[in-house]
């Protein structure tokens, strides 16, 4: 098995490219979600400084310093 291991910088535009995954995984039409902080994916715990969902008339849910456990 060969495993190709390419460097990717963990920034663009001031977003990790996780968040950006989850933002445009998690929006659909008429929800935008927003993720800022996002850390820990491989160590069971992933947490998140904020996640925000917003329908057209305005945001409707905001988390901020969210954790989820995976066991």
């Amino acid at each position: 098995m060969l495993v190709a291991v390419l460097p990717l910088p963990a920034w663009t535009d001031g977003e990790t490219r996780i968040e950006r995954f989850l933002q445009n995984r998690l929006s659909g039409a008429g929800r935008e979600v927003g993720v800022t902080g996002f850390s820990g994916a491989s160590s069971g715990a992933a947490r998140v400084d904020a996640l925000t969902i917003t329908a057209a008339d305005g945001v409707w849910l905001t988390l901020r310093d969210a954790e989820l456990h995976c066991s």
